[in-house]
């Protein structure tokens, strides 16, 4: 009996250790606590997108300056507060397989044109942009070219491999393989 006694003791004890751990930890308010629940759960807190105003400003003129772009966009979290605005029409003739690996934040191709894409590389997402984040925007771009990669192929697009943003008001026009 006394054996028992401790062997609660012990989990009482353990308990209330826990408990006071975690009082620093969890949030104390409501809005708090959604927050926390958006982190735990996985869901994208950046639904609610910061004004356009607040985000630094790239202007692409060349293929040269949309190449460089898509090598900055290698890391996931480096577009997310950028607004790149294309200034011209771009035709690819040295950099036909570009593409921007993962895009975060606001593109706006100002009506213009994106021509000569050839994506033909081993890969199962290919696209002028192969991940679109989610909270993101792709606007008022053309894109015109060919997709058609090696590989498994299982997200294929010409403006996007992968979308969880919003593409507004863009056209495309070439061949899906």
């Amino acid at each position: 009996m006394k054996h028992n006694r401790n062997r609660r003791t012990a989990w009482i004890s353990l308990a209330l250790a826990v408990i006071l751990a975690l009082q620093d930890v969890l949030p104390a308010s409501a809005s708090e606590a959604a927050a926390f629940m958006h982190l735990i759960s996985g869901e994208n807190a950046r639904a609610e997108r910061k004004p356009e105003s607040e985000y630094s400003k790239i202007s692409v003129s060349t293929e040269e300056d949309l190449a460089l772009l898509a090598l900055d966009c290698q890391l996931d979290a480096w577009s997310r507060d950028k607004y790149v605005v294309l200034e011209n029409d771009i035709v690819l003739k040295e950099q036909r397989g570009l593409s921007i690996p993962s895009f975060g934040g606001i593109f706006d191709g100002g009506g213009h044109t994106v021509s000569g894409l050839e994506l033909t590389a081993e890969g199962s997402v290919w696209g002028m942009f192969r991940y679109v984040q989610e909270g993101s925007v792709v606007r008022n771009l053309s894109v015109s070219g060919t997709v058609a990669p090696g590989g498994s192929k299982s997200q294929l697009g010409i403006l996007a491999g992968l979308n969880y943003g919003k593409l507004e008001n863009c056209q495309v026009s070439g061949r899906v393989t």
